[in-house]
């Protein structure tokens, strides 16, 4: 049975070493631990991650990586957790940038849409590393 869970300082290493097979980014990953899910398989093995970054009332996801063996619909749950946890928040939009075209169809089916990155806030901006991304967002009643 795969579970997904808010991750805890006790899964740092293990997150690291994901992000860093998948040869992701791990900037910034042990102070922005607090919100972080991790999909879990049975024993215990990171099956997926996807990190929350808050500031100013908004949310950026990142370091969304998924191991091939993750179905869809467990994606979608994991998305869900993490609009749970943005409504407990009380953040207004949360944002998410992707390279793949072929993620936005997807990511529309999710509530998201298009947005430009000049309209993004500024702790959305200064991220460098997803200067050639496409910017998306999704709005929240709060």
């Amino acid at each position: 049975m795969k579970t997904i869970r808010k991750a805890s300082e006790k899964d740092v290493d293990r997150i690291m070493k994901f992000l860093q097979e998948a040869k992701v980014s791990t900037a910034d990953v042990d102070s922005q631990l607090h919100p972080f899910l991790l999909l879990e398989s049975d024993n215990g093995e990171v099956l997926a991650t996807l990190g929350i970054h808050m500031q100013e009332g908004k949310g950026l996801l990142r370091s969304l990586v998924i191991s091939p063996c993750v179905e869809q619909y467990e994606v979608v749950a994991l998305f869900r957790e993490a609009f749970k946890f943005a409504v407990e928040e009380r953040l207004e939009k949360i944002y998410l940038y992707t390279k793949l075209n072929s993620a936005v169809d997807f990511f529309h089916l999710l509530g998201f849409q298009k947005v430009d990155v000049d309209d993004s806030p500024s702790f959305v901006k200064s991220y460098k590393q997803f200067s050639e991304a496409i910017l998306m967002e999704k709005s929240f009643s709060v």
